[in-house]
Parts: C-alpha cells; structure tokens; sequence
C-alpha cells in the first residue's frame, strides 16, 4: 500500500504479481479472464485423456474397468 501497489496472487498456478493501484481494475479483469481460460484448458484436457472410443463389448468392458468416459457409437442394430 505503500508504493501504491497491491500483490495478486493466482490460486490456479500460484503466480504473484505486483499491480499498480492505477491499473488495478483493469489487470485484474484480465487475470480473471486468463484463470478462467486455464481452469477451462486443464478440465478439458483432463477430461479428453480419459474418453476412449469403443467398438466391441471386450472393449467397453475393460474400459469401464478403467474407470474411462465411454463413447459407444450405436446403430441400433445387430451385425
């Protein structure tokens, strides 16, 4: 407060930086836009590693063991 400074830290990434009071609104609007993008990025990325395709039943089987997101594709009939 001293120097007309506040310190901002991200709890996504731990980052510190130092904002002038001047531009404090500005800066931190755009933090906040830039840790929503990052929460986003790594939910979407965590999520993708676990989707696995499935063809056959052997297949969807082991991958329910592995506890993955499924994506069967269906027709609605037999082969």
């Amino acid at each position: 407060m001293k120097n007309l400074k506040v310190r901002a830290v991200r709890r996504d990434n731990g980052e510190k930086t130092d904002i002038s009071r001047v531009f404090l609104v500005e800066q931190v609007k755009g933090m906040l836009d830039k840790i929503q993008q990052n929460l986003f990025d790594v939910a979407k990325q965590k999520r993708d590693t676990c989707i696995k395709v499935v063809k056959t039943w052997d297949e969807f089987v082991k991958a329910l063991g592995q506890k993955k997101l499924i994506l069967a594709p269906w027709c609605d009939e037999e082969i």
